[in-house]
């Protein structure tokens, strides 16, 4: 079965480089009505709504990097991830979760007072992630999966990650003459925004590293998945966006803390050594190659470097580090400050950025877009999603899902402070952070 899988990946591989977007839109629907002929029987039905919506992450960023719209709308993932929960809710009886239910309500205010300029746009930019996340964590808490059916959700999330990567691969010109500056470049990520592609292949990263950790395989060659794990490292280092990298690697950390932590229980396997060993080597070896292609640059771009601060012309502090977000992060919270209450409304912090705070740019930052515009109770709202759920994880008796929690948990909301919620990625982790995994 991986056979085919792998020959019907390189078939779909091949086609968009011969058709373009059109095999894309092709593969893009076709996939949704193939997993979704799937839910319709009950044996199966949470793993396959959670396949889907794992597996359409990469689709997703590729339409637009392949400018796939109207057929594939720039925001399809945002209302594709939004049916299909909405779809599996009505399939699912509702026992927990109600604390995501309170969280939506806290919402609508600050939907109520959108910015009236663009209010259909400015609501699924800005809200229809946060919306889907909440949306997710009440669905998944009240289904289960196997530790089998986790491994083949890793595998099978993994198949059009791999399409993205050699993509990018191909189309790319020779890295040895790509001018490697200090800041996010497009050259090596088909000319699309570096920040979004990297967040995609750190969460590829995470999940090659999950599979280490539980010495389970994507293919029959173990150093085949070696070369592919250190490849989709090595391609999201040289994009120079450091949010992805740094979001797998403290995913992939906590994995490894909790297992140190962590009393072993019956039938409970901690992670090897080994396994950690291996993953570490990979990371370490993937950065080294990094840096020497750029000819050291990798380094300095880690180290928060910029051409500015090398030639003394900027000082190096905490908003050269993030690349502009800590001044949207301060704008959003003296926003905040000047209407504590229920704030300014959704889409009204970038509006007012541009005419008060001489800084247009959108909100990066998804807790202080909360505070800005919805005031107290989106500091309610950043109570329930970005604290309870770590307050959860060691309620879980499963290792196994305690790391699952953790790692998809910190990667999904770690991408919202860098992110916002651009992609797919921060909502689908979040939900599936809490999917009921099943030991024994």
């Amino acid at each position: 079965m991986k056979s085919k899988r792998l020959v019907l990946h390189a078939f779909i591989l091949l086609a968009m480089l011969g058709l373009g977007r059109w095999a894309l839109i092709i593969w893009f629907y076709t996939s949704i009505a193939f997993f979704l002929s799937l839910t319709f029987k009950k044996e199966g039905f949470s793993y396959n709504v959670a396949a889907l919506l794992l597996y359409l992450i990469p689709l997703e960023l590729l339409g637009r990097i392949l400018e796939a719209n109207p057929f594939i709308p720039y925001e399809a993932g945002k209302y594709v991830t939004f049916a299909i929960l909405v779809y599996a809710l009505l399939r699912v009886r509702i026992r927990r979760g109600w604390w995501a239910i309170a969280a939506l309500v806290l919402a609508l205010p600050g939907m109520v007072m959108v910015n009236l300029e663009a209010p259909v746009k400015e609501i699924v930019f800005n809200m229809f992630g946060l919306v889907n996340m909440l949306l997710g964590a009440l669905l998944f808490l009240n289904v289960y999966i196997t530790i089998s059916e986790v491994k083949r959700l890793i595998v099978q999330a993994l198949y059009p990650l791999l399409v993205l990567l050699f993509y990018l691969i191909i189309v790319s010109p020779d890295i040895s003459t790509v001018d490697y500056e200090l800041g996010a470049l497009d050259d090596l990520t088909a000319d699309f925004g570096s920040n979004q592609v990297s967040t995609v292949l750190g969460y590829g990263i995470l999940l090659f590293g999950l599979l280490f950790f539980s010495k389970w395989k994507f293919s029959r060659i173990s150093f085949m998945d070696q070369a592919l794990f250190l490849t989709l490292t090595l391609w999201s280092l040289l994009s120079f966006s450091r949010g992805g990298v740094i979001g797998a690697f403290l995913a992939l950390s906590a994995v490894v803390v909790l297992n140190l932590i962590s009393k072993k229980r019956k039938n409970q396997r901690k992670i090897r050594p080994s396994s950690v060993l291996g993953i570490v080597l990979v990371l370490l070896v993937s950065f080294y190659v990094g840096n020497t292609i750029t000819g050291g640059s990798l380094l300095l771009r880690y180290q928060g470097e910029t051409r500015g601060t090398l030639l003394g012309r900027k000082e190096k502090d905490l908003n050269q580090l993030t690349t502009g977000r800590f001044d949207i992060f301060l704008r959003d919270v003296d926003i905040w400050r000047r209407n504590p209450v229920l704030g300014v409304g959704v889409g009204n912090a970038r509006a007012i950025g541009r005419e008060e705070y001489d800084n247009p740019k959108i909100p990066h930052v998804e807790p202080s877009r909360l505070l800005a515009e919805h005031g107290l109770l989106g500091l309610i709202i950043i109570a329930m999603v970005y604290g309870y759920p770590f307050a959860l994880i060691m309620r879980q008796k499963g290792l196994l899902k305690r790391s699952w929690m953790a790692a998809l948990l910190l990667l999904g909301l770690f991408s919202t402070l860098h992110a916002a919620t651009r992609t797919m990625i921060s909502p689908i982790l979040f939900g599936l952070a809490f999917i009921n995994i099943n030991e024994e």
